[in-house]
Protein backbone atom coordinates (compact mmCIF):
# COMPACT_ATOMS: atom_id res chain seq x y z
CA UNK A 1 0.00 0.00 0.00
CA UNK A 2 1.44 3.81 -0.81
CA UNK A 3 0.97 6.82 1.28
CA UNK A 4 1.74 8.66 -1.60
CA UNK A 5 -0.95 11.19 -1.92
CA UNK A 6 -2.21 12.50 -5.04
CA UNK A 7 -3.18 15.84 -5.86
CA UNK A 8 -5.41 16.72 -8.71
CA UNK A 9 -3.41 17.13 -12.17
CA UNK A 10 -3.22 20.36 -13.58
CA UNK A 11 -5.21 21.79 -16.06
CA UNK A 12 -7.94 18.69 -16.11
CA UNK A 13 -5.40 15.84 -17.10
CA UNK A 14 -5.81 12.46 -15.66
CA UNK A 15 -2.69 11.50 -13.99
CA UNK A 16 -1.48 8.15 -14.59
CA UNK A 17 0.16 5.88 -11.82
CA UNK A 18 3.12 3.60 -12.43
CA UNK A 19 0.97 0.80 -14.37
CA UNK A 20 -0.96 3.08 -16.60
CA UNK A 21 -3.50 2.88 -14.61
CA UNK A 22 -5.84 6.69 -13.67
CA UNK A 23 -5.01 8.20 -10.26
CA UNK A 24 -7.83 9.47 -8.01
CA UNK A 25 -6.87 12.55 -6.71
CA UNK A 26 -6.50 12.45 -2.54
CA UNK A 27 -9.16 14.44 -1.01
CA UNK A 28 -9.09 15.82 2.82
CA UNK A 29 -10.12 12.42 4.47
CA UNK A 30 -7.62 10.19 2.59
CA UNK A 31 -4.73 13.27 3.24
CA UNK A 32 -5.84 13.03 6.87
CA UNK A 33 -5.73 8.70 7.06
CA UNK A 34 -1.90 8.98 5.25
CA UNK A 35 -0.93 11.72 7.33
CA UNK A 36 -1.19 10.48 10.61
CA UNK A 37 1.15 7.64 11.81
CA UNK A 38 -1.18 5.27 12.90
CA UNK A 39 1.34 2.57 12.96
CA UNK A 40 3.26 4.94 15.61
CA UNK A 41 0.59 5.54 17.37
CA UNK A 42 -0.41 2.18 17.66
CA UNK A 43 2.67 0.82 18.93
CA UNK A 44 4.46 3.69 20.65
CA UNK A 45 1.94 3.38 23.87
CA UNK A 46 3.57 -0.53 24.60
CA UNK A 47 6.93 0.27 24.08
CA UNK A 48 6.51 3.40 26.57
CA UNK A 49 4.59 1.33 28.96
CA UNK A 50 6.87 -1.66 29.23
CA UNK A 51 9.78 0.68 28.96
CA UNK A 52 8.30 2.41 32.11
CA UNK A 53 7.89 -1.10 34.26
CA UNK A 54 11.49 -1.39 33.27
CA UNK A 55 12.34 1.94 34.96
CA UNK A 56 10.33 1.08 37.63
CA UNK A 57 11.79 -2.34 38.34
CA UNK A 58 15.29 -1.23 38.02
CA UNK A 59 14.66 1.28 40.75
CA UNK A 60 12.62 -1.16 42.75
CA UNK A 61 15.39 -4.02 42.51
CA UNK A 62 18.52 -1.05 42.69
CA UNK A 63 19.70 -2.25 38.92
CA UNK A 64 20.02 -6.16 40.25
CA UNK A 65 17.22 -8.21 40.78
CA UNK A 66 16.59 -9.14 44.25
CA UNK A 67 15.71 -12.30 45.57
CA UNK A 68 15.43 -11.27 49.80
CA UNK A 69 12.29 -11.45 51.46
CA UNK A 70 13.93 -10.33 54.34
CA UNK A 71 15.26 -6.16 55.08
CA UNK A 72 18.52 -7.33 54.44
CA UNK A 73 20.37 -7.79 50.95
CA UNK A 74 21.57 -11.56 51.13
CA UNK A 75 24.66 -10.41 48.82
CA UNK A 76 26.05 -7.57 50.69
CA UNK A 77 24.36 -8.15 53.93
CA UNK A 78 23.67 -4.48 53.90
CA UNK A 79 20.58 -3.31 54.91
CA UNK A 80 17.88 -2.90 52.39
CA UNK A 81 17.09 0.39 54.06
CA UNK A 82 20.89 2.02 53.29
CA UNK A 83 20.53 0.00 49.62
CA UNK A 84 17.64 2.26 48.86
CA UNK A 85 19.97 5.47 48.54
CA UNK A 86 22.63 3.77 46.34
CA UNK A 87 18.79 2.41 43.97
CA UNK A 88 17.70 5.84 43.85
CA UNK A 89 21.33 6.86 42.03
CA UNK A 90 21.28 3.47 40.07
CA UNK A 91 18.14 3.88 39.09
CA UNK A 92 18.91 6.65 36.73
CA UNK A 93 21.14 4.79 34.40
CA UNK A 94 17.56 2.96 33.04
CA UNK A 95 15.80 6.10 32.72
CA UNK A 96 16.80 7.07 29.13
CA UNK A 97 14.82 3.79 28.30
CA UNK A 98 11.34 5.74 27.61
CA UNK A 99 12.83 8.36 26.10
CA UNK A 100 14.51 6.12 23.64
CA UNK A 101 11.48 4.26 22.65
CA UNK A 102 10.38 8.14 21.48
CA UNK A 103 13.29 8.57 19.11
CA UNK A 104 12.72 5.11 18.12
CA UNK A 105 9.49 4.86 16.93
CA UNK A 106 10.33 8.58 15.42
CA UNK A 107 13.15 6.93 13.34
CA UNK A 108 10.44 4.19 12.43
CA UNK A 109 8.18 6.44 11.12
CA UNK A 110 10.02 8.70 9.16
CA UNK A 111 12.15 5.08 7.65
CA UNK A 112 8.55 3.66 7.29
CA UNK A 113 7.46 6.65 5.08
CA UNK A 114 9.86 7.67 3.12
CA UNK A 115 9.46 3.78 1.81
CA UNK A 116 6.11 4.11 1.68
CA UNK A 117 5.82 7.80 -0.19
CA UNK A 118 8.48 7.02 -2.79
CA UNK A 119 6.91 6.83 -6.42
CA UNK A 120 8.36 4.36 -9.66
CA UNK A 121 11.49 6.72 -9.59
CA UNK A 122 12.26 6.39 -5.79
CA UNK A 123 11.50 9.81 -4.72
CA UNK A 124 9.36 10.53 -1.99
CA UNK A 125 7.09 13.06 -0.95
CA UNK A 126 9.17 14.53 1.91
CA UNK A 127 6.02 16.73 2.74
CA UNK A 128 4.62 13.51 4.11
CA UNK A 129 7.03 12.19 6.02
CA UNK A 130 7.64 15.48 7.59
CA UNK A 131 4.07 15.92 8.81
CA UNK A 132 3.78 12.61 9.85
CA UNK A 133 7.19 13.12 11.97
CA UNK A 134 5.67 15.79 13.38
CA UNK A 135 2.27 14.48 14.11
CA UNK A 136 3.92 11.65 16.32
CA UNK A 137 5.95 14.43 17.80
CA UNK A 138 3.20 15.99 18.98
CA UNK A 139 1.34 12.80 19.60
CA UNK A 140 3.80 11.88 22.69
CA UNK A 141 3.34 13.84 25.55
CA UNK A 142 -0.75 13.42 25.06
CA UNK A 143 0.25 9.82 25.43
CA UNK A 144 2.49 10.52 28.39
CA UNK A 145 5.45 9.98 26.81
CA UNK A 146 8.74 12.51 26.50
CA UNK A 147 11.37 13.03 23.72
CA UNK A 148 13.84 13.94 26.79
CA UNK A 149 13.94 17.80 25.38
CA UNK A 150 11.88 20.89 26.35
CA UNK A 151 8.02 19.96 27.01
CA UNK A 152 5.28 22.14 25.46
CA UNK A 153 4.21 22.50 29.40
CA UNK A 154 7.72 23.92 29.79
CA UNK A 155 7.95 26.26 27.18
CA UNK A 156 4.80 28.04 27.80
CA UNK A 157 6.20 28.38 31.71
CA UNK A 158 6.60 31.99 31.23
CA UNK A 159 2.80 32.66 30.77
CA UNK A 160 0.97 32.48 33.92
CA UNK A 161 -1.76 29.61 33.29
CA UNK A 162 -2.77 27.07 35.47
CA UNK A 163 -1.09 24.33 35.51
CA UNK A 164 -4.43 22.31 34.12
CA UNK A 165 -3.94 24.61 31.22
CA UNK A 166 -0.40 24.40 30.33
CA UNK A 167 -1.34 20.27 30.68
CA UNK A 168 -3.96 20.95 27.53
CA UNK A 169 -1.31 22.60 25.06
CA UNK A 170 -0.25 19.74 23.89
CA UNK A 171 -3.91 18.36 23.12
CA UNK A 172 -5.01 21.82 21.32
CA UNK A 173 -1.68 21.75 19.37
CA UNK A 174 -2.42 18.36 18.07
CA UNK A 175 -6.01 18.93 17.36
CA UNK A 176 -5.27 21.78 15.32
CA UNK A 177 -2.27 20.17 13.47
CA UNK A 178 -4.23 17.06 12.70
CA UNK A 179 -7.37 19.39 11.55
CA UNK A 180 -5.70 21.94 9.71
CA UNK A 181 -2.71 19.98 8.08
CA UNK A 182 -4.33 17.90 5.80
CA UNK A 183 -6.61 20.78 4.51
CA UNK A 184 -3.45 22.46 3.06
CA UNK A 185 -0.95 19.95 2.17
CA UNK A 186 -1.52 19.53 -1.50
CA UNK A 187 1.88 18.51 -2.85
CA UNK A 188 2.51 18.45 -6.75
CA UNK A 189 2.75 15.51 -8.99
Amino acid sequence: MSLRISSPGKGGHVRRGGSGEPLEPDFYMSRLIKLLPAEAVAVYPMLHNNAADVVDQVRRSGGAPSTAATSVDPVTGVPVEAMSVVSSQASSGADWLPMAMAWFVLLLVILLRWQATRDSNGNAQWGAVAIAAISFFLWVPTMNGTFGIMEFATAAEWIDWPQPVKDFVPEILLIFWTIVIPAFYKPDN
